[in-house]
């Protein structure tokens, strides 16, 4: 096994064991990208990995971050515009 494969099982883990203590699903992404880092470093050069790293990472986050703006649910209101549709409640 190859120091870079071995370097990216290493940041796979910790970011693993980052991420079951936390639970704040921040790290998860890092792990994602440590995996492909992984597959990539058993056909690829030193300068590849990082960034197949880096672009794996940043595109886990972009669509986490978009996904959670587009599925938000906002309160809605009636045509009075005092019907929170979350909890039920009128506002007096």
């Amino acid at each position: 096994m190859s120091e870079m494969v071995t370097l990216w099982l290493v940041v796979l883990i910790v970011s693993i064991g980052v991420e079951v203590a936390t639970l704040g699903l921040t790290s998860i992404w890092f792990a994602g990208g440590a995996v492909v880092a992984v597959i990539a470093a058993a056909g690829t050069d030193l300068v590849a990995d990082p960034a197949i790293f880096c672009s794996v990472s940043a595109a886990v986050i972009f669509h986490q971050t978009c996904r959670s703006q587009i599925f938000q649910q906002r309160p809605r209101k009636d045509e009075c515009g005092k019907y929170d549709r979350q909890t039920g409640d009128r506002d007096q």
